[in-house]
């Protein structure tokens, strides 16, 4: 038995009741002092760990339960920024402005990175910035936007967050303002990037969303597997002594 149960804390009750009024009893039947506190001390401490373990449990689920939930609500609010984006690089691809365009080629880039958009290719002038580190310091940078919101197919959340959160981030860089602009004309402000990239990171900060052992497993479990030995050793001097007394017996069957 490596698990606290009711008998556990039975077998607690009864060496405190023969510790105390029935000790005469306990020292007829052969039973020492050591014996008996031998199996109170395991038996309440596997007690104890088992209420701990089933507070930890309830915790652990509780958090699981927001991760999933807060995971969600990010998830809606990422499924909107990827909704907008063909519209965003289309307008900014679109524009007549030069740096206007070079910015929906370099979002369509990143988005193809992020997102990998089947309906946007990257153009080649595109492909050369991915695959080639150029010593151009601008080159260089775009190299690592794009390795930094890369995604893994079948990421993890923590992963994926850690993407979005890169996304979101490389967006609100100086010098990307037409870019915010035009997802603020589509209903995404710049405060909800910058929130929704605090969201992201908070959410890869709790972890991956899965079940932990409780703490307190193994200190039941040693407990309660220590006072199974010291019961089996002095159990046919324990049924002696509480024999002829009814609160004892009564005791004993719990056991």
């Amino acid at each position: 038995m490596d698990q606290w149960t009711p008998r556990t804390t039975a077998r607690a009750e009864l060496a405190e009741m023969l510790l105390g009024p029935h000790a005469a009893r306990a020292r007829a039947a052969g039973l020492v002092e050591a014996d008996l506190e031998a199996l109170r001390t395991h038996g309440r401490k596997a007690e104890r760990a088992d209420r701990l373990q089933r507070e930890q449990l309830a915790q652990i689920n509780a958090e699981r339960t927001l991760r999933k939930e807060l995971n969600q609500e990010i998830g809606a609010r990422e499924d909107a920024l990827r909704d907008r984006l063909p519209a965003v690089i289309g307008e900014l691809s679109d524009a007549s402005d030069p740096s206007t365009r070079e910015l929906g080629l370099w979002l369509g880039n990143l988005s193809f990175a992020r997102y990998r958009f089947r309906e946007i290719t990257p153009s080649p002038a595109a492909r050369q910035v991915v695959e080639e580190e150029t010593p151009c310091a601008k080159a260089d940078s775009t190299v690592e936007e794009l390795r930094s919101v890369k995604r893994v197919e079948r990421a993890d959340t923590v992963t994926r967050m850690r993407g979005l959160e890169a996304f979101c981030e490389a967006l609100l860089r100086p010098g990307r303002e037409p870019i915010v602009k035009v997802l603020a004309q589509r209903g995404l402000s710049p405060d909800d990037l910058r929130t929704l990239a605090d969201d992201a990171r908070h959410l890869a900060e709790l972890g991956r969303n899965v079940t932990r052992a409780a703490e307190a497993t193994s200190i039941e479990a040693e407990a309660a597997r220590a006072q199974n030995i010291v019961w089996r050793r002095i159990r046919r001097m324990l049924r002696k002594a509480v024999q002829g007394v009814p609160e004892l017996e009564k005791k004993w069957a719990e056991c």
